[in-house]
């Protein structure tokens, strides 16, 4: 018989949609479109050039456009409408996985085995409104095998309806089909939120093959489960039960007693046979040891009882049809944290109440609106979550730990904020809503795996708030709980209880006392503008913005680095000045060739407002260079020929500079079109008149953005501001000495060369090969003489590493990032001055330096001299002190802006919104807050702030825990990206053994961090990788490999390896553990059918899919490959040999038998 050629439309949800559609094409039919919300089976659907669309209630528009025969329902768990129905010319046919008339309606293979039926079926049927009642169309029995659960059952029925539908579609095409209608006297529907009696909790009144036949029935395996876990009462929680089996034996003991106590699981007396429960985990999937729990061989297991099981059951009916919202919910979840914590605070728990104004609202509502109003001020929030505790999200005591006490409430986001009266009503809405909503199955964490990711929140968000009558209760915040609000019912009560090292109770008391001016203000007209209600007295903003910036202090303004120099080389011309590896230039000498070298420049174009590079090695020329630029009137652009040439042509094409400072040797590597000026070449002495320099002192640049240096131009004032503010503080007189390790192109090279010849100094400048080596730079500072050295952290830590030792006279100054406390103690402990240096080029070097005292109480001090500090909200409003917010910064330093990049300016170098008149204020970037006493505390870098899971994680922290440990000796955390959408925190570390203990190291954080600030993997290094400016360059850290990311455990024979080899193909990624779970390093059911047919092609086409799902892991699938061709499961495929080079050989032959046979098999 002919068969005609049919065109067909699909719409479903899973991969089995995609085999059917296959199956059509193969058989020369026309697939006029796919619909589904799974974007992998669209993708699928564009790759063919097949019309694909989302199923969002325009399926009969996408239908009509897209005209069809039949349209078939795969796995679909939509409800179609009639006038979709009626769409097809010849109808709609839908999959069911279960034997009509039995088993309609959803969770099909589930109530089969929850009945224990030795067998179940599928049916291809006719689409009705009436779900699962039309005509059958094709039917096939599946065996139901005593260890099936829902998962592998699901997998079966797939494989057959897959297989039915090629029967079904040859039978169409020729016209075969015979329509059955169903027997309705023998139909049986289970709804969506049908569920069995009791809560899914195990009574030991049942049989062991009940209980069996429910943990089975609930065993989804990777997919996402919404019938819900079998749950065991053990000791004062429930857990759920991954598997079950009934024992031969019988121990006659008392139903619900333990009869033996393993890691897995344990043996449990029944009124049948014994029954072993093992893969217990928590509600969030983590495992269970019964004996953690305090379960011994003897103990009675409790039973639910009667009255439990029938509110377990009532609880399960009231809550099961709201999942769908609450999953939908926690998967926006958007964290919201406190804008800072200090992990280094030992005060907490710690209540305080919180004064409520009495002329405020008496109304829960209002403060509560009033409260997450401040929240979202102090953070500067977009929109984010907080816990909340109502009385809707109680239930019984005796189901405590089954359903969430807590549940998510949305702040509005700080642009939002507007009138008190708007948000109120919204978040009065948004109550009424939860309370109708109730609450969520703990397990839901577990069940969904969309929510894994982010399970840590089950254990509270970082910040709840507690709605309740009581306020004289001891206040409980949650585990993962840092802030914890709890609001009286009358609304006139208010405390505010922070969990222990979160805050110091300074900063706790500072947050309350900012959050009562807030409710002053609110309660009156300030409350029509929440967002520009103070946070703040008059007196506190007084003093940040006036007292902490009072810095006026006269400085020569009008006097040039250059021209201070001269006046000392005057003063004392036969003092040293410069030493550089026994070479000495007294301050007579310097003065003289520096003035010949300008008037050469002079001579050849240099001038005010010219550009000159500097292209020199680390010498005692490097002094002569950049003063004869500065005489010369131009300014000078400093170039180390350490860094790349493409990096100094740009530099070079950027300024316009064609005069180059340099010497013979280093002349062929400057490009063509720049005039070199040799500094050592002989001269005579001549005195150049005087000339009025430009009012840039240099241009130097920084990293950009868009991966191009910026040049930052800095004036002349800006530097003598800054230098004569140094020699003030951190001081520095005619007697001291600095040894010099910068590269010129890092700008606080500029304090290191000028700071000592401006006040008749000295400055030993360490050669190239002595910067980048701790034992050198040891020994020129144990030479005597030297009393002062500038670093980066990254040095101090090497110079420490190299046995130096700071003593009584060395005054230290750090700076270029921030100070851990870790090293600012080492450098203590020899009794010289510590100073934390803070600033970024664009405000000149250092705009603040503080005196370090106390290694645990680190700042960044007050501005220097003529410099202001503003700490300022996204709106450019004050931050009250103890909020964090950007720092700007103003006064004399401020550079002028971008070389040639006037949009940049723009951005950084903007109005000060509190006195424009006052000149431009600097953006820095980098989020601060004001101590009480006026110091700063530098945080961290707003733009690298690092969210993870939604949560926002505090690097800085961790790096500070993780050197606390034994061993470690130097820390780095950062969020990788290796695999797109595969986000993690790995730290790495440098350490005193070979190897880092990863347990002790997780489990030392876990005694202050939460979860999702513990790293995920371990990577050990022999030393951090720096920049050329000596700073951290994280981008130069390793990526994890199987062995550094924590225990991954890498493959041990050959079809280890050829499995392995076809996962990291399908999958996209490089790093695999014998153990990593498919479905968990991004497996899915798309990618499972390109997985099984590269299997077939190069391994064994006896491979199925319910194998796969089986043994989801390599190891487990190399040693299920191995055992099914009848071979046992050698040693070397479960990874346990002890004779590797054996084993090795007999896998590759069993490699060979498995490729042998499935060419035998393969038709000719």
């Amino acid at each position: 018989m002919t068969t005609e050629t049919l065109r067909c439309a699909f719409v479903g949800e899973q991969a089995m949609v995609v085999s059917c559609a296959e199956v059509a094409r193969d058989r020369g039919h026309h697939v006029t479109g796919v619909v589904s919300p799974n974007e992998d089976v669209r993708a699928w659907a564009r790759e063919r050039g097949i019309p694909a669309a989302e199923l969002d209630g325009v399926l009969a528009d996408f239908l009509a456009e897209h005209p069809c025969d039949y349209l078939f329902s795969v796995g679909n768990l939509t409800m179609l409408p009639e006038r979709v129905l009626a769409t097809p010319r010849r109808g709609a046919i839908n999959f069911h996985d279960g034997p009509l008339p039995a088993y309609a309606g959803r969770h099909a293979t589930t109530w089969s085995l929850l009945d224990r039926a030795d067998s179940h079926g599928i049916t291809w049927h006719v689409m009705t409104a009436e779900a699962d009642a039309g005509d059958v169309l094709v039917r096939r029995d599946v065996p139901v095998d005593p260890d099936d659960t829902s998962y592998t059952l699901n997998v079966k029925c797939f494989d057959a309806g897959i297989d039915a539908f090629g029967e079904l579609i040859d039978a169409l095409g020729n016209g075969r089909v015979r329509p059955e209608p169903q027997d309705r006297s023998r139909r049986t529907y289970h709804g969506r939120f049908d569920r069995p009696a009791g809560g899914g909790l195990v009574s030991w009144e049942s049989s062991p093959e009940q209980v069996c036949a429910a943990v089975r029935a609930t065993d989804f395996g990777p997919h996402t489960n919404e019938f819900g876990h079998t749950k065991l009462a053990l000791a004062s929680t429930f857990v759920s039960v991954g598997a079950a089996r009934v024992l031969d034996r019988k121990s006659g003991r008392e139903p619900g007693t333990v009869v033996d106590v393993g890691d897995d699981g344990l043996v449990v007396a029944t009124r049948g046979h014994d029954l072993r429960l093992s893969g217990l985990t928590s509600a969030t999937g983590e495992p269970v040891r019964p004996a953690s729990h305090g379960i011994r061989e003897g103990d009675r297991l409790p039973d639910p009882g009667e009255a439990v099981l029938r509110l377990a059951g009532e609880a399960d009916s009231r809550f099961r049809r709201h999942e769908p919202f609450w999953v939908r919910r926690l998967r926006d979840l958007r964290p919201l944290d406190l804008p800072h914590r200090d992990g280094r605070a030992d005060d907490g728990p710690t209540t305080t109440p919180v004064p409520v104004p009495a002329d405020a609202p008496a109304r829960q509502e209002w403060l509560l609106a009033a409260t997450l109003a401040f929240l979202a001020r102090i953070t500067d929030g977009y929109e984010s979550d907080v816990d909340l505790r109502t009385t809707a999200q109680r239930t019984d005591d005796r189901l405590a730990g089954l359903y969430a006490d807590h549940v998510p409430l949305r702040l509005p986001a700080v642009g939002e904020l507007g009138d008190l009266r708007d948000v109120e009503h919204r978040v009065s809405d948004q109550l009424a809503e939860l309370s109708r909503r109730g609450t969520f199955p703990t397990d839901v964490w577990a069940r969904y795996p969309e929510l894994r990711d982010g399970r840590t929140a089950a254990s509270g968000l970082p910040i709840a708030v507690e709605l309740q009558a009581d306020l004289t209760e001891p206040a409980r915040p949650r585990p993962g709980t840092a802030l914890l609000v709890r609001i009286s019912s009358d609304g006139t009560g208010c405390d505010w209880t922070v969990a222990r090292a979160t805050l110091t109770r300074e900063f706790a008391d500072a947050l309350v006392g900012h959050l009562a001016t807030f409710l002053r203000a609110a309660a009156g007209p300030a409350g029509r503008d929440l967002r520009r209600a103070p946070l703040c007295s008059d007196g506190e903003l007084r003093r940040m913005l006036v007292e902490f910036n009072d810095t006026a202090v006269d400085f020569p303004e009008t006097t040039a680095v250059h021209e201070l120099f001269a006046e000392r080389a005057r003063s004392t011309p036969d003092a040293n000045a410069v030493v550089c590896d026994g070479r000495v230039l007294t301050y007579g000498e310097l003065d003289r060739r520096s003035a010949s070298l300008a008037a050469d420049l002079r001579a050849r174009g240099a001038g005010p407002g010219a550009l000159v590079g500097v292209y020199l090695r680390r010498s005692e020329h490097l002094p002569v260079a950049l003063l004869g630029v500065l005489r010369s009137g131009a300014a000078y652009v400093p170039l180390d020929p350490l860094y790349p040439r493409a990096r100094i042509d740009h530099m070079l094409t950027v300024t316009g500079a064609t005069l180059v400072v340099t010497r013979a040797d280093l002349v062929s590597q400057l490009p063509d079109r720049t005039e070199p000026v040799l500094v050592d070449q002989p001269r005579e002495h001549v005195v150049a008149p005087a000339v009025t320099p430009g009012r840039l002192a240099y241009v130097i640049f920084t990293s950009g953005s868009t991966g191009r240096p910026k040049g930052v131009r800095v004036s002349h004032p800006a530097l003598t501001n800054f230098l004569t503010a140094m020699a003030r503080e951190p001081g520095f007189t005619a007697d001291d000495s600095l040894l010099a390790v910068t590269t010129v192109c890092f700008d606080i090279a500029a304090l290191e060369l000028f700071l000592p010849l401006v006040t008749g100094g000295r400055v030993e400048i360490a050669p190239e090969d002595d910067v980048a080596d701790g034992f050198a730079l040891r020994s020129r500072l144990d030479g005597g003489g030297i009393t002062m050295l500038q670093a980066t952290p990254a040095t101090w830590r090497m110079l420490l590493d190299a046995g130096w030792r700071p003593n009584a006279r060395t005054r230290m100054l750090c700076g270029g990032e921030a100070l851990p406390a870790d090293l600012a103690a080492a450098l203590l402990a020899g009794g010289g001055e510590l100073w934390n240096m803070y600033g970024p080029t664009e405000t000149t070097i250092w705009s603040s330096a503080s005196r370090v005292t106390d290694a645990e109480r680190l700042d960044i001090g007050r501005p220097i001299a003529n410099t202001r500090f503003y700490v300022l909200d996204g709106d450019r409003r004050p931050r009250p002190p103890g909020i964090p917010g950007e720092l700007y910064i103003g006064g004399a330093g401020v550079a002028d802006g971008y070389l040639g990049a006037t949009d940049r300016d723009d951005q950084r170098f903007v109005p000060d919104p509190l006195d424009p008149a006052s000149g431009p204020l600097y953006r820095t970037g980098d989020a601060v807050r004001h101590r009480p006493d006026g110091g700063l505390e530098y945080l961290r870098r707003l733009d690298d702030q690092v969210k993870l899971h939604g949560y926002r994680i505090e690097l800085g922290e961790i790096e500070h825990r993780l050197r606390a440990c034994a061993g470690v000796k130097d820390a780095v955390t950062v969020v990788r990206e290796d695999r797109p959408g595969d986000r993690r925190l790995v730290a790495y570390l440098v350490t005193d053994s070979p190897g880092a203990p990863v347990p002790e190291l997780r489990a030392h954080l876990g005694q202050d961090l939460p979860d999702y600030m513990i790293p995920s993997a371990y990577v050990r290094v022999e030393r951090i990788p720096t920049t050329d400016n000596g700073k951290v360059d994280r981008k130069a850290l390793p990526r994890p490999t199987a062995a550094g990311a924590g225990g991954r455990a890498p493959v041990s024979s050959d079809l280890e390896r050829e499995i392995a080899d076809v996962w990291r193909a399908v999958l996209g990624v490089e790093e695999l553990g014998v153990d990593d779970n498919f479905f968990e390093v991004g497996g899915n059911s798309l990618l499972l059918m390109r997985v099984l047919a590269r299997l077939r092609e190069r391994v064994t086409d006896s491979v199925s899919r319910v194998e796969m799902f089986r043994y989801p892991t390599i190891r487990t699938l190399a040693r299920r490959l191995s055992t099914a061709d009848g071979r046992a499961a050698g040693s070397a495929v479960a990874g346990h040999t002890s004779t590797p080079a054996r084993t090795r050989r007999g896998d590759r032959t069993m490699l060979t038998d498995l490729r042998r046979k499935r060419r035998q098999r393969r038709p000719r």
